[in-house]
């Protein structure tokens, strides 16, 4: 009741304490019996009583609505207020932690105000060292943390930020890390929601393959071909419990089709069908619902219309849309290109507000405007964001980086700057030969793309380069140096332009062989085509009748290896 009155108003708390009077008056006892005489008798000798009350409500109500409409009308004050819990939001505040060693000014709440979804704290990227970074962020007094709350409002000309319960804070510098939107499967039935996980926390796989090894989960199925499709089933294959089967369902020829070049594609498609991880390529799941006795049911067009049977659907979707809502509220510039909101290169969308992360539409140089979406990108932008908001000036050129993890298959990608398959590629790939000058591998493809790099090439420039299996610190940066040099190859020949790729490598990959491909729209040469055994046969991007013996061996056929 003091609640109620609590959060109302002058006049609104007035009436209800009067109401509150007037019911008391009519209140009937069960011991006492009235005669028409007497009424109200016992109202009347206790109506200094009952006068107390109304007051004592109405004062209560008067008091803590005062109370809570001056909170209400209070401005918070702090220097630094950065909106998101992800890691672009973690880096940030660790970064200005870490730096901001100035004394607090008189009139502010705070250094730092960091507003944010508890959630995005079991994210994917979240470590270890991002919990103790946390833990001292914490530590420090000026420091406050509101997880739980959410801003539903930037006003960028006032410098305020308004959360959801109506807290306004006001801010010198704001950084703005909102992270992107998570895609829902399409045509799942409300039967079937409880079946179905968007994957992007780690207690998500856990949780599944707590399920597994418990025998409640005999099948499991993941939608998405992408680099975090192919690390989820691959995860669940090798901790889910012996009998899970694990099948992987997209629409593409292959997996991570939109990174690795047609080849390679098809190789490490064949490595998953070879662990025992059902491939449904060209694939796509159009209804997902339970039948009578509760079991689930999938709808899956492809060359025909079948179902399929499962405990469980995962689906790891590896492109999300930015959420841009408080930028578009705010008026600030969007790119209709990519969804994110437009920054200049010190990722300013507007005089001390500042954007990064997933959400953020970053220029460059080298590859134009570019959204980027994942983990180094996000910890890089956060960390910029931070010295700038103290009084720096850097700006954005990273080359951005990512990896990608196929434990399973002994596998590690690192995919440096722009790394897409329809652009022309040039891979250098290590072969161990025997005594006989051949290929261990002759019969075997297993091996043959185990080390190498592939090459991006766009108007005769190298803007992406892909490292398997060569891991090293220094192999990322040396990448680096060579996508951001931009030497232009446009007037060598393919052969000069192999020649070039092999000789920055040379001290990495012992005698490599050359595999390449031209970009997407133009005939592969013949030279290629011809000695490609699965070029004809195009069983290696067959779905659903291959074996694993057929997607192993390749007897008595020419390797389409070609020497430089």
């Amino acid at each position: 009741m003091t609640l109620f009155f609590g959060r109302s108003l002058f006049t609104k708390t007035r009436v209800k304490a009067l109401i509150f009077s007037k019911a008391a008056s009519n209140l009937k006892l069960p011991h006492f019996h009235y005669n028409d005489n007497q009424k109200f008798s016992f109202f009347r000798k206790n109506k200094g009583f009952f006068l107390l009350v109304g007051v004592c409500s109405l004062a209560t109500g008067i008091g803590l609505s005062a109370v809570i409409l001056a909170r209400e009308e209070k401005e918070l004050r702090y220097k630094h207020v950065v909106i998101g819990a992800g890691v672009a939001a973690r880096a940030c505040v660790r970064e200005l932690n870490a730096l901001d060693d100035q004394e607090l000014p008189e009139g502010y709440d705070g250094k730092v105000l960091m507003v944010g979804d508890n959630s995005r704290m079991n994210t994917i990227g979240y470590t270890d060292q991002d919990r103790e970074d946390y833990s001292k962020f914490l530590e420090e007094p000026s420091n406050t943390v509101l997880m739980g709350h959410y801003a539903t409002k930037l006003d960028v000309q006032k410098k305020t930020v308004q959360l959801h319960e109506g807290t306004v804070v006001s801010f010198d510098k704001c950084f703005v890390a909102t992270g992107g939107v998570y895609p829902s499967l399409k045509n799942v039935q409300p039967s079937a929601e409880s079946h179905v996980t968007t994957f992007h926390r780690k207690c998500d796989l856990e949780h599944i393959i707590d399920k597994s090894q418990n025998g409640e989960f005999q099948h499991v199925v993941v939608v998405g071909g992408g680099s975090l499709g192919t690390e989820v089933a691959l995860e669940l294959k090798r901790r889910g419990s012996p009998d899970l089967k694990v099948s992987q369902i997209y629409a593409e020829p292959g997996v991570i089709h939109r990174n690795l070049p047609d080849y390679f594609r098809a190789y490490c498609t064949a490595l998953l069908r070879s662990k025992g991880i059902d491939q449904r390529n060209f694939s796509l799941v159009t209804n997902v619902e339970t039948d009578s006795k509760g079991k689930l049911q999938l709808t899956i067009d492809s060359w025909d219309q079948y179902t399929m049977e499962a405990d469980h659907v995962i689906f790891a979707p590896t492109h999300i849309d930015a959420r841009n809502e408080l930028a578009v509220e705010a008026g600030l510039e969007i790119d209709q290109n990519n969804s994110g909101v437009v920054v200049n290169k010190e990722l300013l969308a507007f005089s001390d507000v500042y954007f990064g992360g997933d959400v953020a539409s970053c220029p460059s140089s080298i590859f134009g405007r570019i959204r980027v979406q994942n983990y180094n990108h996000a910890r890089a932008t956060g960390t910029l964001a931070a010295r700038n908001m103290l009084g720096g000036r850097e700006v954005y050129n990273d080359i951005p980086t990512s990896e990608v993890f196929l434990t399973e298959i002994n596998m590690k990608h690192n995919l440096v700057g722009i790394v897409d398959a329809k652009l022309e590629t040039v891979g250098l790939w290590e072969v161990n030969k025997n005594k006989k000058g051949k290929t261990e591998d002759q019969h075997f493809f297993t091996s043959r793309y185990n080390k190498g790099v592939v090459f991006y090439l766009s108007e005769g420039k190298i803007v992406g380069m892909l490292l398997t299996n060569l891991n090293e610190s220094s192999h990322v940066e040396k990448a680096r140096n060579i996508i951001s040099g931009q030497v232009d190859y446009s007037d060598l020949t393919r052969q000069e332009i192999e020649l070039e790729c092999k000789e920055k490598f040379k001290a990495e990959l012992n005698q490599p062989l050359v595999r390449s491909t031209f970009s997407k729209g133009n005939r592969e040469s013949k030279r290629e085509t011809s000695h490609n055994p699965y070029k004809n046969r195009r069983h290696a991007e067959k779905p659903l009748t291959r074996r694993p013996s057929d997607t192993i061996r390749d007897s008595n056929t020419n390797l389409y290896w070609r020497s430089s």
